[in-house]
């Protein structure tokens, strides 16, 4: 072997360890996306548990806390429309899950507006001109009407 043929040999050898290299280059940048990606999946899998799980408190304490509107005076059931104004909020920002609500409440709560908390609802408006009060709540009724008639 002449010098010339030995330096191609040593070249071909020095490209193929930087094939080498470079493939295990790519594949542990496809492997770190891959983790990125898996992470990302696994945190918004994680955040939508919360999501439902704090719902379900969320709907159970006001469960608990007023389980009938009969049983209950004018006065607490403005205190309820206040919470589930402020329920209805969290609902609208999806911070809680309409879906859940749907199923474990919904009729529950579009009867309660519709016989009992509607009309307090109107009169706490009444004489205001662009009077937005509870509107949140209202808003998260009309989707349980929506989701519950599909």
């Amino acid at each position: 072997m002449d010098g010339m043929e030995g330096k191609k040999i040593e070249i071909k050898d020095k490209m193929s360890i930087m094939n080498i290299v470079d493939i295990a280059q790519i594949a542990s940048a496809l492997a770190a996306v891959g983790s990125f990606v898996g992470s990302i999946i696994v945190y918004k899998r994680s955040v939508n548990r919360e999501c439902k799980l704090e719902t379900l408190r969320k709907l159970t304490e006001l469960r608990m806390k007023y389980p009938s509107m009969e049983e209950i005076s004018n006065n607490d059931k403005l205190d309820y429309i206040k919470e589930l104004e402020f329920f209805g909020t969290g609902i609208n920002q999806k911070i809680y899950d309409i879906k859940i609500v749907t199923k474990m409440s919904g009729s529950r709560l579009i009867s309660q507006y519709d016989i009992a908390l509607e009309e307090i609802v109107k009169q706490r408006r009444k004489g205001k001109e662009d009077s937005t009060a509870y509107i949140e709540y209202e808003q998260m009724v009309e989707q349980l009407r929506k989701l519950k008639k599909k």
